[in-house]
C-alpha cells in the first residue's frame, strides 16, 4: 500500500514524464514550476481561472489543469475540477487547496528534474 505522498509523486511523475520530448514540453514545465506559487499567492480558484483563460490559446495550460485534476483525484477532467473548485463550500475548498498544493509541489520537482526547466523563467515568460 502506498502513502498519499507516494501516490501524488507517482501521479505527477507519470504526467510530467509523458510530456518529455513533446511539443511545448518546456512551456508545460514552466507552468508546472510556478504552479505551487500561483496557488499559494492567488488561491486555488483564481489559479484555476488563470489556467482556463490561458488554455484557450496555449493548450499546455489546459494540460496542466487536467493533469492536476487527475493527480489530485478530485475530478475527472480540468473542466470538472474548475466547476468543483468554484462550487466548493469553505471546508471542501480548503481541502482542495491543500491537496492541489501537495500535488503541485511534485509537478514542480519533476518539471525541474525530467523536463530540465529553469525555475528562473517567470510566469510572464509563458
Amino acid at each position: 500500500m502506498k502513502t498519499r505522498e507516494q501516490q501524488r509523486a507517482q501521479g505527477a511523475y507519470e504526467k510530467v514524464a509523458a510530456m518529455k520530448d513533446k511539443d511545448n514540453d518546456k512551456s508545460y514545465g514552466r507552468v508546472c514550476i510556478h504552479l505551487p506559487e500561483l496557488i499559494h499567492r492567488n488561491g486555488l480558484c483564481q489559479t484555476v481561472a488563470f489556467l482556463e483563460a490561458k488554455g484557450a490559446k496555449k493548450p499546455w495550460f489546459e494540460q496542466v489543469l487536467g493533469d492536476l485534476a487527475a493527480v489530485t483525484k478530485l475530478a475527472r477532467s480540468g473542466q470538472e475540477f474548475a466547476v468543483e473548485v468554484r462550487r466548493a463550500q469553505l471546508s471542501d475548498y480548503q481541502r482542495f487547496t491543500r491537496e492541489s498544493l501537495a500535488c503541485a509541489q511534485w509537478f514542480k520537482r519533476y518539471a525541474e528534474a525530467i523536463l530540465k526547466v529553469d525555475a528562473s523563467e517567470g510566469v510572464g515568460d509563458l
